[in-house]
């Protein structure tokens, strides 16, 4: 499969109904940042009610490629989505030519970012 051509992990699927599922959904009222937003502080809660729970969640993402379904860049002009990599600028719109798309935060982000903090955590 596509994650062990990368590096040789396997991939943890981090869409709902997953455990680890952002459960604020992206709306035209919610933007990406702000569904992060909210993943964020639901990890914080989950932290706060339970440290054990909270650290071994994180830990079963160790070793683990993170794999989720969110459209990454956006078009900062006409604000179309794209999920493409394009060359190493990223992708582009072509609304006006040649617009370089912005990348859209994603809760798998947050997740990368907590867990890291875990495992370092751990390996001190």
């Amino acid at each position: 499969d596509y994650s062990h051509m990368i590096n040789g992990l396997d991939a943890i699927l981090c869409t709902r109904p997953s455990p680890y599922g952002n459960p604020c959904v992206v709306t035209p009222e919610t933007p990406p940042a702000e569904a992060v937003a909210v993943f964020r502080s639901y990890c914080e809660r989950m932290k706060a009610d339970s440290l054990v729970h909270y650290t071994a969640w994180l830990y079963s993402l160790r070793g683990h490629n993170l794999a989720c379904y969110c459209h990454i860049w956006q078009c900062p002009k006409c604000g179309k989505y794209c999920d493409q990599y394009g060359d190493s600028e990223g992708p582009h719109c072509m609304c006006d030519g040649y617009t370089t798309m912005q990348r859209v935060p994603c809760h798998v982000d947050v997740l990368l970012e907590l867990s890291a903090k875990e495992q370092n955590k751990c390996d001190e």
